[in-house]
């Protein structure tokens, strides 16, 4: 099983990824958890670059994603399924949909081929996505960096993307009302996975 976690900044994927991980855990469930970008040395490297360098090129943006997304994928998760192992992922493809096509503006029939190249065309089985409006989103942020810092503007344009996602992807879509208290959306995710 590959699930993804899904949702604007603050809307507590980190959260649920580490209580869904600590569940699988006590019901036996061989697992990994992980997060976009990162998962291994490589892509960890390469999200320094993407969350704290400054002057950073958009189109350079991407291609890093992209990168990162791949190494993501070819060293961690499809061996990590290969084995038979659930994974958490903290963030995938959708996100970076999310935010390069709706959130910069660059074009998403374009970015979706890039995308599928870079994840090997391999998507989770189910994606929570924690909606939550954006002002909820900014009280929630505690430690912004450089994309999590952006404009309100930005922030509506990714959270009208992954609405939009949600319904162009809705066979593994799941929609989670991410602002009632963590345990009810953990049992809501609970509830939609039934286990």
């Amino acid at each position: 099983m590959f699930i993804s976690i899904e949702g604007i900044d603050g809307c507590g994927k980190t959260t649920l990824c580490n209580k869904l991980s600590e569940y699988l855990t006590k019901k036996n469930i061989d697992h990994i958890k992980t997060l976009e970008p990162g998962g291994t040395l490589i892509a960890n490297q390469i999200r320094e670059i993407l969350l704290h360098s400054e002057g950073l090129d958009l189109k350079s943006e991407i291609l890093l994603f992209l990168a990162a997304r791949a190494q993501h994928v070819s060293e961690l998760i499809k061996p990590a399924l290969d084995e038979g192992k659930w994974v958490i992922t903290d963030r995938y493809s959708d996100s970076f949909l999310a935010y390069q096509a709706y959130g910069r503006g660059f074009d998403f029939d374009f970015l979706n081929k890039l995308n599928n190249f870079a994840c090997y065309n391999l998507y989770p089985d189910k994606t929570f996505y924690l909606k939550i409006d954006v002002k909820t989103s900014l009280a929630r942020q505690t430690d912004p960096d450089r994309i999590s810092s952006s404009d309100v503007d930005f922030y509506k344009r990714i959270k009208l993307g992954f609405d939009e996602l949600s319904q162009k992807f809705s066979d593994r879509f799941e929609i989670i009302d991410a602002t009632q208290s963590i345990e009810k959306v953990f049992q809501d995710i609970l509830k939609e996975l039934n286990i």
